[in-house]
């Protein structure tokens, strides 16, 4: 099983130079298997990530209500850094069906979109092929298909949330049979993938994150993204569980892991 534990992951503020830099010095770190356990370090291997060696590219995730565009700053950076980089591509307005602490379903395809159409490229192309088709969104790399009437209709129809959409603001009661919309093709993948990425979420898209890389059901699908994932970053996450539908999704994630954590104590 795969377990990130939030005592692990650095929250940081913003995203500054200075910060870029840092980032991508734990990301080294991480390459060379000096990845440091303590609760100030603000990078976190998968447990199925027994090899560095695999670290081949990064994914960037956005935050809460922002898009692609906003992080196409740090996405040049760590190009230039050599780790080829690919945002999630998604304008600002695809956080819709989400608002009031409803499902991040939607999200999570777009995630798994990203991440499985880059480890795509990477099993039939060489680093260089891979960092010229990751230049434009819009260019050499695959998009999805989602409209603003996908997204008036997921906003109706995702569960959870303040108006409890489903019945219900606990992820574990969401109906299972709500598909986000939209077209999100899925390439063809040679499992067990030896190239794996970095993911880095900004702001939700942290502990988003963190629900795309579990084994455990989500509204009906599991994701287990930590099969193409060798380690996750997060960037100014919120990972303490609250009180109220916004953190449902956060307190979700952290109790999983919670019994995942002692499940193996009680293993060893």
């Amino acid at each position: 099983t795969s377990v990130i534990s939030s005592k692990i992951i650095t929250r940081i503020a913003n995203m500054t130079g200075l910060i870029r830099s840092f980032l991508f010095l734990q990301l080294i770190t991480l390459c060379h298997g000096l990845s440091s356990s303590s609760p100030s370090s603000s990078a976190a291997k998968t447990s199925g990530s027994s090899s560095t060696e695999h670290l081949a590219a990064a994914v960037l995730v956005p935050g809460y209500l922002t898009g692609a565009d906003e992080l196409k700053s740090l996405e040049a950076s760590l190009r230039q850094q050599g780790l080829p980089t690919v945002t999630v591509p998604m304008p600002n307005w695809h956080w819709l069906p989400v608002m009031g602490g409803r499902s991040v379903r939607p999200i999570l395809e777009r995630i798994d979109f990203t991440v499985q159409q880059l480890i795509a490229q990477l099993d039939t192309n060489n680093k260089e092929e891979v960092e010229d088709a990751m230049k434009l969104h819009s260019g050499n790399f695959p998009t999805f298909q989602y409209s603003l009437i996908d997204a008036w209709k997921d906003f109706q129809e995702n569960p959870g949330g303040v108006a409890q959409v489903g019945g219900s603001v606990c992820p574990s009661e969401y109906p299972k049979d709500i598909e986000p919309r939209g077209i999100f093709p899925r390439p063809e993948l040679s499992l067990p993938n030896k190239k794996k990425i970095a993911l880095i979420g900004h702001s939700a898209g942290g502990w988003i994150s963190r629900i795309y890389l579990s084994e455990r059901e989500y509204g009906g699908k599991v994701y287990n993204g930590s099969e193409f994932v060798h380690s996750l970053v997060t960037l100014g996450t919120p990972h303490a569980s609250a009180p109220g539908p916004a953190f449902a999704g956060i307190s979700w994630i952290n109790e999983h892991e919670e019994q995942l954590q002692q499940q193996q104590q009680q293993q060893d």
